[in-house]
């Protein structure tokens, strides 16, 4: 999205900041739909995830703010909605519960069998 904007920088900041923009100017239009040059960038965030680029915001941009422990068992396959539910512990229980979810590795216990 970085290169395909022209913007430089942190590929997550540019990302990041890009969404929001979008995001603001879909408020502001309250036309409910992007103008160029957000829409082609709409369009390449639904060809690469398969979901619309505000589901994309919303849902998972939380990663990259995610503790650095999380977010590199996400990267190892870790559910992403098992780690925001693990961030939502207090920090200094994660590294305990994420031994307890299967951390790095697999295989991944439930958000239920977590809750319990």
């Amino acid at each position: 999205m970085a290169v395909s904007s022209g913007r430089l920088g942190n590929p997550v900041e540019v990302t990041r900041r890009l969404l929001g923009e979008m995001r603001t100017q879909l408020k502001t239009t309250g036309q409910g739909e992007l103008q160029e040059p957000y829409l082609a960038i709409g369009r390449l965030i639904q060809e690469v995830t398969g979901m619309p680029w505000l589901s994309f915001y919303t849902n998972r941009m939380q990663v990259y703010s995610l503790p650095a422990a999380l977010h590199t068992a996400v990267r190892s396959g870790m559910p992403y909605s098992l780690a925001l539910a693990v961030q939502r512990l207090p920090e200094d229980r994660h590294a305990d519960v994420l031994v307890f979810v299967g951390a790095p590795t697999g295989p991944w216990r439930s958000r239920q069998e977590l809750a319990s």
